[in-house]
């Protein structure tokens, strides 16, 4: 039974691989999820659909951004030595957390634009950062990718030949060419997978109670997902150069919880912030005749 599962859903069944349209299957699914939550959670707080669909644009053209860039400050060298290779979507990945940043900015930016509430939109919608992580991080686990360090644990699982944890195995001494699958790793993408929705389904829940409190909501999303990924890293494969022990990701997630500890702590900068967040006034109108 359990083989005749993996195998309907492009799975190995002696290890978690997968085949060539898996992941891309799973970023898709994610992605119209994600649309249509957006929309339905935006209809609930009476935002009109045709600036939905604009702030959703502007929302994943700020995503693609962020996440390419913060990929590239992890990868480092490998992007400098050939920097248009940034363009290259082959080439490196994109990452989840520079994803949401960008996201969220370029949402704050187009609100503002639109002369839209963007605090009170992105409170609406914050729900669906944790969704998004869950289904994108599916993906990673699908194509074998973002895998964590090696495990003995119950939860431990191990990949293909094909995978690149495989290929990190073998490039590192740890396994030769007879090994049919990678050593056993760490889930990582499904533990964080695990986290995006148990924090999706905590601010569904929490609406009601949260909703008085203008940007709490997303506030909470936030620090519930730079902490999740902090944690979660040091179960992570090493990749990449590191400062103080930490990735670059997680120097990011650090950052991050810092600027929203101020923020709580600092009442005046807080204010601003959401005075910035509001809706520009109208220019005057011009006086007819």
């Amino acid at each position: 039974m359990r083989a005749r599962l993996a195998e309907a859903i492009g799975l190995d069944p002696n290890g978690i691989a997968s085949m060539a349209l898996s992941q891309p299957a799973a970023l898709v699914a994610g992605f119209a999820i994600s649309v249509w939550l957006v929309l339905l959670l935006a209809q609930r707080e009476h935002f009109d659909r045709r600036p939905v669909a604009e702030l959703l644009i502007a929302a994943y053209a700020g995503a693609l951004t962020g996440g390419r860039a913060l990929d590239a400050l992890a990868w480092g060298s490998a992007f400098w030595r050939e920097p248009w290779r940034v363009l290259d979507p082959w080439f490196g990945g994109a990452s989840t957390l520079g994803g949401l940043i960008g996201g969220a900015l370029a949402t704050a930016i187009w609100a503002r634009r639109l002369r839209l509430d963007g605090i009170r939109f992105l409170d609406a919608i914050a729900p669906v950062a944790g969704i998004t992580v869950a289904c994108f991080k599916i993906g990673c686990l699908l194509a074998g990718c973002c895998f964590g360090a090696r495990s003995h644990s119950v939860f431990a699982v191990r990949f293909p030949a094909s995978s690149m944890v495989y290929q990190h195995q073998l490039a590192a001494g740890l396994i030769d060419q007879h090994y049919r699958l990678s050593l056993p790793v760490h889930p990582v993408q499904a533990y964080e997978a695990a986290w995006g929705l148990a924090v999706a389904a905590l601010l569904l829940a929490l609406r009601r109670r949260l909703q008085p409190r203008i940007g709490a909501r997303v506030a909470l999303a936030a620090a519930l997902l730079l902490v999740g990924r902090l944690a979660i890293e040091f179960l992570r494969a090493p990749v990449g150069s590191r400062w103080l022990g930490l990735s670059s990701s997680q120097l990011a997630s650090v950052a991050g919880l810092a600027a929203l500890a101020w923020l709580a702590l600092h009442r005046t900068g807080r204010a601003r912030l959401l005075a910035w967040f509001r809706p520009p006034p109208a220019p005057p109108r011009s006086p007819s005749g």
